[in-house]
């Protein structure tokens, strides 16, 4: 009886001896790994970092707005009590320097993930977008956009009579 029962747990790989009664997706997750504090110092001092030269990207231009008076207008668009502003400051900031801020910070930040899903794809930490053939594409896309234009002589914008 001995040996049937030494037989009969050699027959049970190791492995299902230890998981024995867990269910596979407990079984096939990795273990979580703890945030180090450094990291998250780092991500909040960056945020930090783009909302505050948001902010001055948004005050600097040909005419210059304070930091506050464009805090007071994003809070007011926002729903916070305040003043009423200059309807032109107010114009400026609201309809064309955030969006233009917000649209930069966007696709910065696209930017960042295509370069971080390239180099996930191509497992290289150096892989850039020459790798796996997208320039190459783009300028042939470009080249085809050059050569039809002047095969069929239309202009890209139409001219107003």
């Amino acid at each position: 009886m001995r040996g049937d029962a030494e037989h009969r747990h050699d027959v049970i790989p190791a492995r299902s001896r230890v998981f024995a009664g867990v269910p596979d997706a407990v079984e096939a997750s990795p273990p979580a790994l703890p945030v180090p504090p450094v990291f998250v110092l780092v991500l909040a001092g960056l945020t930090t970092g783009v909302a505050v030269l948001g902010l001055v990207s948004i005050s600097v231009g040909s005419v210059s707005i304070g930091l506050a008076e464009v805090w007071g207008i994003v809070g007011r668009h926002l729903g916070l009590p305040g003043a009423a502003g200059d309807a032109v400051m107010d114009q400026i900031v609201w309809t064309v320097r955030l969006p233009r801020t917000l649209l930069a910070i966007l696709v910065g930040a696209g930017l960042g993930v295509a370069g971080t899903v390239i180099q996930a794809v191509v497992r290289n930490p150096l892989g850039d977008p020459q790798l796996i053939g997208v320039t190459p594409g783009a300028g042939f896309g470009a080249v085809l956009v050059i050569v039809r234009r002047r095969r069929t002589r239309t202009p890209l914008r139409r001219r107003r009579r």
